[in-house]
C-alpha cells in the first residue's frame, strides 16, 4: 500500500465514523441532513433529506432522495403422474427488478 492509498483509507474511516456512507452506484459520499429522520424507511429503500459531498466545489449539497429497489423471484413446479405413466412438469420463474430514483436539488451549504 502506498502513501496515497493509506491516506485515502484513513479519510474513508474518518468519514464513516462521522456517519457518512459511500453510495457505490452514484459514487459519492452521503449523510442524513442533521435533525432529519427518513420520511419512509423499509428493508428495500429509504426516503429523506441527505447531504451529498460535492468534491469539485468542496461543499455539502442538500438533496431530497428516494431510491427503491425491489426484486421478486417466484418458482413453481408442478408434477402430475397418471397411471398411464405420463408425467408433466412445469417450472415457472419470474424475476422483477424495479429501481426508482427521484432527486430534487436543494440548497447548498458550505463546510
Amino acid at each position: 500500500m502506498n502513501g496515497g492509498d493509506l491516506l485515502q483509507l484513513l479519510a474513508a474511516v474518518e468519514l464513516f465514523n462521522r456517519d457518512w456512507r459511500y453510495h457505490k452506484e452514484e459514487r459519492v459520499w452521503i449523510t442524513r441532513a442533521p435533525g432529519m429522520e427518513p420520511t419512509l424507511k423499509t428493508n428495500a429503500y429509504e426516503r429523506g433529506t441527505y447531504y451529498f459531498f460535492d468534491c469539485l466545489n468542496w461543499r455539502k449539497v442538500a438533496k431530497v432522495r428516494a431510491q427503491h429497489t425491489h426484486t421478486h423471484t417466484h418458482t413453481h413446479t408442478h408434477t402430475h403422474t397418471h397411471t398411464h405413466t405420463h408425467t408433466h412438469t412445469h417450472t415457472h420463474t419470474h424475476t422483477h427488478t424495479h429501481t426508482h430514483t427521484h432527486t430534487h436539488l436543494g440548497s447548498s451549504l458550505d463546510f
